[in-house]
């Protein structure tokens, strides 16, 4: 017994240092990725040239060191055995969809006539959801590692069979698709690829790394820009609902997604040709307000993380919270019926 309170507070010590730091980084603006002060020459940022130093120095090899620590095949299989990720499909299950004539004689000129197998470029923009963040821990200290390889929207490790990922299953249709996420990395690794998704990330936040995205894959070798068909997917909000909302004037923030959104779109578009964006609905968190019996682990992990919707000071606003997330999913399919 006294074995287990000692492990649990271990837990709960480590939890707490890193959610700290990581919300002190919100906070200050200082969790910018190294890619702000190594590739971009204008500050889109705001952030202080001081604070990039600060970032590269210290936080960047902090990031880098825990993902080697806690990163490892043997974290993926013991997932598997406490059977909490995908089931492997046998190699006598066949693939569910016709591959016969999925990839056009000729590139499409128009997306109306694309096929499956006539994508050769994937990417995408988001936070911990599209970087696949603690996806096969088991115990807390591996909350800090990236799984971008098995991001639902942008990983490609393994094959369908394995991970039953959007690249994955392109990859069939197309063996010769790139920029897919093919290892546990942060966003500044080569495994990353075209995964450009950051831990944190804010709605704010989606104009820069629009531009980031457009620019890996205007420097990669590998890619024709004006030819190659692209699918690039967004998915943001959820640090914005959890970490902002409460500290700001909500009422206005449906607006500045609007606004935020609307400008990566049209960067997009006039970057990026041939490109299909796969814009997520920003989710409606209420559901984790639902979950009941949680370990005792979740409950300081929810407040630290996620203040606005767990805090008790803030729960007599959690309505108006819930009201603004509704707002963020409608401001999108607004967007949607634009474009």
């Amino acid at each position: 017994m006294r074995g287990l309170f000692k492990k649990n507070l271990i837990a709960i010590i480590v939890c707490v240092l890193w959610c700290c730091t990581v919300t002190l980084a919100l906070r200050l603006n200082i969790q910018s990725p190294k890619w702000v002060h190594q590739i971009s020459n204008d500050n889109l940022t705001g952030i202080p040239k001081s604070v990039l130093k600060l970032q590269d120095r210290f936080l960047y090899p902090t990031r880098v060191f825990l993902q080697n620590m806690f990163s490892s095949q043997y974290q993926i299989d013991k997932s598997r055995m406490l059977k909490r990720t995908q089931e492997k499909v046998q190699k006598s299950f066949k693939f569910f969809c016709d591959t016969n004539g999925t990839r056009s004689e000729t590139r499409p000129t128009s997306v109306h006539e694309l096929r499956p197998g006539d994508i050769d470029i994937i990417g995408s923009v988001g936070d911990s959801l599209t970087v696949g963040t603690g996806s096969f821990s088991y115990f807390l200290p591996q909350l800090v590692v990236d799984h971008r390889g098995t991001s639902w929207s942008a990983g490609g490790k393994g094959t369908w069979r394995e991970f039953l990922t959007i690249p994955n299953i392109l990859k069939v249709f197309n063996p010769k698709l790139i920029g897919y996420a093919y290892g546990d990395a942060v966003a500044e690794q080569r495994f990353s690829q075209f995964n450009v998704a950051e831990v944190g990330a804010l709605s704010r936040d989606l104009p820069f790394m629009t531009r980031e995205l457009v620019k890996r894959i205007k420097n990669d070798e590998r890619t024709n820009i004006t030819e190659d068909w692209k699918l690039i997917s967004i998915m943001m909000s959820s640090n914005t609902f959890c970490l902002e909302l409460c500290y700001e004037d909500y009422s206005i923030y449906a607006e500045k997604h609007r606004q935020e959104v609307l400008t990566a779109l049209l960067y997009i578009k006039e970057h990026l040709p041939r490109t299909i964006v796969n814009l997520i609905l920003s989710p409606n968190l209420e559901i984790l307000l639902k979950f009941k019996n949680l370990p005792t682990i979740c409950f300081f992990t929810h407040i630290v993380e996620c203040p606005c919707l767990y805090a008790i000071q803030y729960k007599d606003k959690l309505s108006d919270y819930i009201k603004v997330m509704k707002q963020f999913q409608e401001v999108e399919k607004e967007l949607v019926r634009i474009f």
